[in-house]
């Protein structure tokens, strides 16, 4: 679904909903977000809409609020809650050195607790940083604050970890929205300079970003969960069904407790879970939670939704467990037309799909269709991954592929 329905269908449900807001985030021109926009007689009535922009046009057409910076007690606030052990008196000269701007603030807060630093020690460090980007033409307003502690933060990274300096370089180049692992498992095949092309595949694993999210936000945290599920996905991707079984089984129960049994992050960490739970052979426990999650996501999702994609093919790999080989191929063949309609011929969940239709064709003896359609598919997952890929080498090997979801960026 591209980006213009997407807004347009979210604005048609206003008219159907009791009460509704509507949030369009760093918008820029009103004209081109003027036809996203509901009818006005639907406005205030049945809903609000909130537009974020740096744009001053859009005070000819709505009314506006300026969001000014911080007040003092506002930034001392932060910071105390932030670091404990910070005194108001250096919270407040914090403060004022870094103009209440709310992000610097909290730039500043994470440095102090990541780096152990004293607040005297990070002014100096501040002001020496803003001093030489002043001299290289940088504006000392917002951004240049901003850029100063960051600049700041960069250069320690740079120091300490060369490989992940690297990596916050490439994906600056990126849009704000969350990055999918498998981007960057491809991205290992980009030519990447040292350090980073060695040390790319460990950030895939997920293990060491889950650690730090459990340091810095605790066990029971939104950000935890979607950490504790790539990682768990990407374990249970390397064989180690039994911990990421641990892992995927805490954020499912977490999602749970915040966001309640049938919403959509839920539903799709359960897809996740019952992918592990076959590879522990735990089949019976599978079926049972697979069933009940697609019946779900029937009814909490559009029928074109991807991610019913992914819990129907659970359900084929289910029924092949079950020896219900021929049941299971029909509905393999329709979600591969599915997936080539709704995602594209060339994604790579499509061909995933392609693999388990290929290897159910043959075992139900259309080996003549199966194979030309595996080799197709393996074929296309190598030039996308490489020789060394996991998927490539299930295509390969006439193993079925597992399509589980990340749950990064859907809370």
């Amino acid at each position: 679904m591209t980006l213009r329905r997407k807004c347009t269908t979210a604005a048609t449900s206003l008219k159907v909903v009791g009460s509704a807001s509507l949030v369009y985030d760093n918008a820029d021109d009103p004209h081109e977000l003027a036809p996203l926009m509901p009818s006005s007689n639907l406005v205030g009535e049945r809903g609000h809409v909130l537009v974020t922009s740096r744009n001053m046009a859009w005070s000819a057409s709505a009314m506006t609020l300026d969001v000014d910076v911080f007040t003092r007690a506002e930034s001392v606030e932060l910071l105390l809650k932030r670091r404990p052990a910070t005194t108001p008196d250096d919270a407040r000269r914090l403060a004022a050195e870094l103009g209440d701007l709310p992000l610097a603030l909290e730039q500043a807060a994470s440095w102090l607790l990541t780096m152990l630093s004293s607040v005297d020690e990070y002014l100096v460090d501040l002001k020496e940083h803003a001093r030489e980007l002043l001299g290289e033409g940088q504006p000392r307003q917002y951004r240049g604050t901003v850029l100063t502690v960051v600049s700041m933060a960069l250069a320690a990274v740079r120091e300490q970890n060369p490989a992940a300096a690297q990596l916050i370089e490439v994906l600056s180049f990126l849009s704000p929205d969350p990055i999918p692992m498998r981007l960057l498992w491809e991205g290992r095949r980009a030519g990447l300079d040292e350090p980073l092309r060695t040390s790319l595949p460990a950030v895939t694993e997920g293990s060491a970003n889950y650690r730090l999210v459990t340091r810095r936000f605790g066990t029971d945290h939104v950000l935890t969960a979607e950490a504790a599920m790539t990682c768990a996905n990407a374990m249970r991707a390397a064989g180690d069904a039994t911990q990421a079984y641990a892992l995927a089984s805490q954020g499912h129960a977490t999602f749970r407790a915040v966001f309640g049994e049938r919403h959509p992050v839920t539903l799709c960490a359960a897809v996740n879970l019952g992918v592990i739970l076959r590879a522990r052979n735990f089949d019976r426990e599978a079926r049972e939670l697979g069933a009940a999650t697609l019946e779900a996501m029937g009814e909490a999702l559009p029928p074109t939704h991807p991610y019913l994609l992914s819990a129907r093919s659970a359900q084929a790999i289910n029924l092949v467990r079950s020896h219900r080989l021929e049941q299971a191929q029909v509905l393999s063949e329709a979600i591969l037309a599915d997936s080539r309609r709704l995602r594209g011929p060339g994604h790579p969940y499509t061909l995933y799909c392609a693999v388990n239709a290929a290897v159910d064709l043959i075992e139900v003896g259309e080996e003549v269709r199966g194979r030309e359609l595996l080799d197709e598919a393996a074929a296309a997952l190598e030039s996308m991954f490489g020789a060394d890929h996991p998927e490539v080498d299930a295509a390969r090997g006439q193993r079925r592929i597992e399509c589980d979801i990340e749950t990064v960026g859907l809370t």
